[in-house]
């Protein structure tokens, strides 16, 4: 049977991160990650990993990135200077989604386990 971490890693993975070297301190909520993809994907994880409370909570623009048009456009080619127009948000890592899969519940990335 797959283990609760190797089960969160390969869910983000299939997801997200898509043959970038992975591992706990990798953080999922990058720039270019976009904002209603974010929904989605956070959609299914409550879903696949039955989390069950805590989710009223958490307000997407506070984790994730809004582009506008053009910088979603050329946010491959940019990454650094589109990055630097928009306030830094508090990282998600793949340990606390861990962590939230072990409670059930979503919390605060700044909450420590």
């Amino acid at each position: 049977m797959e283990s609760l971490e190797n089960r969160v890693i390969n869910f983000f993975n299939k997801w997200v991160l898509k043959d970038d070297k992975i591992s706990l301190d990798t953080i999922i909520n990058t720039i270019n990650l976009d904002r209603e993809d974010a929904i989605s994907i956070f959609e299914e994880f409550l879903t696949e990993f039955d989390i069950k409370s805590g989710y009223a909570t958490f307000e997407i623009d506070r984790y994730f990135y809004k582009l506008t048009f053009w910088d979603a456009l050329f946010i491959n080619m940019f990454t650094k200077r589109i990055e630097k127009k928009y306030a830094k948000k508090t990282p998600i890592t793949i340990a606390h989604m861990i962590e939230v899969t072990k409670r059930k519940a979503w919390f605060d990335p700044i909450e420590k386990y």
